[in-house]
């Protein structure tokens, strides 16, 4: 799974590269089944999910398809835990609500 994140978050020509060879070298001679479900299923779309294609466009943060999701990813990212009290929810979800005017 680190050879996928890493090559859908390389940064350059050169990472992506060597991500790829790397992501070849892992699983492609183990698992043809899943180097076959990559190339033909996501790979194809390399200018949609690598992050060396998406920074070359105006985003501002948002990499996401739906403002649901995003909004959600931002909520889980303040509240950082599932076990929190009530009060703590709301406060943090308070402070995310107010930073956002």
């Amino acid at each position: 799974m680190r050879a996928w994140m890493d090559l859908i978050h390389s940064q350059t020509v050169e990472e992506l590269q060597h991500a790829r060879q790397h992501l070849y070298n892992v699983y492609g001679v183990k698992n043809l089944a899943l180097m076959s479900y990559l190339e033909q299923h996501w790979l194809v779309f390399e200018f949609s999910v690598v992050r060396l294609w998406i920074n070359r466009y105006m985003h501002f943060g948002n990499t996401v398809t739906s403002r649901t999701e995003g909004a959600h990813a931002r909520l889980k990212d303040t509240l950082q835990v599932s076990t929190g009290d009530l009060l703590t929810v709301i406060t943090r979800v308070t402070q995310l609500l107010e930073g956002q005017v």
